[in-house]
């Protein structure tokens, strides 16, 4: 028999809330994305608000430290920032995150 692949975009799949993930010493609200499974890899999203753009160091920081992310076998740190229109000073920044050696993110 054999064994038929499945995607991320595999029918039957429901897909999980957006959350909120909690960082103390980070006083925006951070966000955690669904957690995409392809292959034997889980990817996961966050994005939050940074005041300027010297606050991405301190915030992958913050957002490494989780256990979750500790687990990480290996992680991709990709980010986006745009200046909002109603804040002009306002930054969003985005990273994904896999982890293909365990599916427990």
């Amino acid at each position: 028999m054999r064994r038929r692949r499945r995607y991320a975009s595999a029918r039957g799949s429901a897909p999980e809330k957006e959350h909120m993930v909690s960082i103390p010493q980070w006083e925006y609200p951070v966000y955690a994305s669904e957690r995409v499974k392809d292959r034997k890899s889980v990817f996961l999203a966050h994005a939050s608000t940074l005041p300027s753009a010297s606050a991405l160091p301190p915030f992958i920081e913050q957002l490494s430290a989780l256990p979750a992310l500790k687990r990480a076998t290996h992680y991709y740190l990709g980010n986006r920032m745009e200046v909002k229109k109603e804040a002009e000073n306002a930054f969003r920044a985005c990273w994904r995150f896999c982890n293909a050696k365990t599916s427990s993110l």
